[in-house]
């Protein structure tokens, strides 16, 4: 070592200027919490689906306008009640509602029709 500053010491000062340099953590967001509303002839029906951490908020919102159309349709016979529910409320043949909250990327409005 030429200057006199050994390899150990230059280790030590970096690992010290590391450690001086610690952060909080960053506090994770909140969960989305999502609660959909269906509006159908027969009357209207509500549910809420709770998102797990990171779980993105559309996806959050689609279980829970599958759990409206779910619980709207447990007196139809047929079978395909449900995913023709969610066809109707994308063509907007009946009314639906979801609020979301409790989402850091709020990308969407609060109230869709």
């Amino acid at each position: 070592m030429a200057r006199g500053v050994s390899s150990a010491s230059v280790a030590l000062t970096l690992l010290a200027g590391h450690l001086s340099c610690r952060s909080e953590p960053t506090p994770r967001p909140a969960a989305p919490t999502c609660r959909a509303e269906v509006v159908m002839p027969r009357g209207s029906s509500q549910a809420t689906a709770v998102g797990r951490q990171g779980e993105a908020l559309a996806t959050v919102r689609r279980r829970a306008l599958k759990a409206a159309c779910t619980k709207a349709c447990t007196d139809e016979p047929h079978r395909g009640c449900v995913a023709r529910c969610l066809v109707d409320q994308q063509a907007q043949k009946i009314g639906a509602r979801v609020t979301c909250d409790g989402s850091a990327d709020r990308d969407t409005p609060a109230a869709t029709r």
